[in-house]
């Protein structure tokens, strides 16, 4: 099937389907590497199916090739610096390796391009126990509800429960005592 898909490619170059093709069957067949030298041909030089790439990127990552899935997404990350989704896929594999400061700093860049990342960013930064960054990225937050239920956790996380009883009052305001976990904090 790879050899059919490797002469179809050579064949008709004016459809680029083969080689994503070539790679979903290589992350099928287990041969990840190939897989992520694949991809990382396609990353070079087909802008137009980066979604695609990110999408077999993200099938290594929970198949748990990791290294594979860190090639891909690396070369990736140097051939389009200013991808957000890009970032995050890259956070996320961080993540899944229990690298949070990684995935944080990978999260806050990705942020600074779209503003949904400082949720993840400040949730990694927290967990990797840096709380002040946690806090700073946390203020960036739009969306009150999510703001507050997140500062909460950080103030529970840091042991500043006087601070935390006294977010109450916002935690009602914003809606979020309707959450069970924020009524059990």
């Amino acid at each position: 099937a790879i050899l059919t898909l490797s002469k179809a490619n050579s064949r008709f170059k004016a459809f680029d389907g083969f080689d994503l093709q070539k790679a979903q069957y290589f992350i099928r067949l287990k041969f990840y590497q190939a897989a992520s030298d694949v991809l990382i041909g396609l990353a070079r030089t087909d802008y137009a199916n980066l979604n695609r790439i990110l999408d077999l990127s993200g099938q290594l990552r929970r198949v748990k090739a990791y290294p594979a899935a860190l090639k891909v997404l690396e070369t990736m990350h140097l051939l389009y610096p200013q991808n957000a989704l890009i970032l995050s896929e890259l956070g996320f594999t961080h993540m899944a390796e229990n690298r949070f400061y990684a995935a944080a700093l990978l999260f806050e860049q990705a942020a600074m391009i779209d503003a949904k990342f400082y949720v993840e960013a400040a949730e990694l930064f927290m967990r990797s126990g840096h709380h002040i960054r946690a806090e700073s990225l946390n203020s960036r937050i739009r969306d009150q509800k999510q703001k507050l239920s997140q500062r909460l956790a950080i103030l529970i996380d840091r042991q500043h429960f006087e601070k935390a009883a006294t977010m109450q009052q916002d935690l009602e305001r914003a809606g979020s005592l309707d959450d069970e976990n924020i009524v059990y904090a």
